[in-house]
């Protein structure tokens, strides 16, 4: 019997090229997402200490404070854009996400498919030589009895 050859092995080369693809643009939407999220949380803290010294400066100079109320406007607004692009890189990822679980659902069909046609081809292997044994039990010369 000839050896095991899956007729679709092309097409199921493709499919582990495309899930390939699938991940790298995932990760690499992962990690925008994640550089997005430390720049909102560096902007909020940033913004969170300047508020302080606002409100310490309250005390001190009229100036000052006039320097921090703008300069605390100019970050709020960083801020508010900054979550912005992080909601869109949020959606983006998960986009990316989903298209990685299609490209993994295709391949794995493939996959289980190649598994039972290859175990299908097992199996009539085993038949053949099953039935050539007993072809060869049956066609043999008995032994004369005693």
């Amino acid at each position: 019997m000839p050896p095991f050859r899956f007729r679709l092995q092309n097409v199921l080369n493709y499919r582990v090229q495309l899930e390939d693809q699938a991940k790298m643009v995932f990760a690499g939407a992962r990690e925008k997402h994640e550089r997005q999220h430390h720049e909102v949380e560096r902007l909020d803290e940033e913004l969170k200490q300047t508020l302080n010294r606002r409100h310490e400066a309250l005390k001190a100079n009229r100036d000052e404070v006039w320097l921090l109320e703008n300069y605390c406007k100019g970050l709020a607004a960083d801020l508010e854009q900054a979550q912005a692009l992080l909601r869109h890189l949020a959606f983006e990822m998960e986009e990316a996400r989903q298209k990685l679980v299609q490209a993994m659902q295709n391949r794995s069909l493939l996959d289980k498919l190649k598994e039972r046609q290859y175990e299908r081809h097992l199996k009539e292997e085993n038949l053949q030589e099953q039935r050539f044994n007993d072809e060869i039990i049956t066609l043999r010369p008995r032994p004369a009895p005693f």
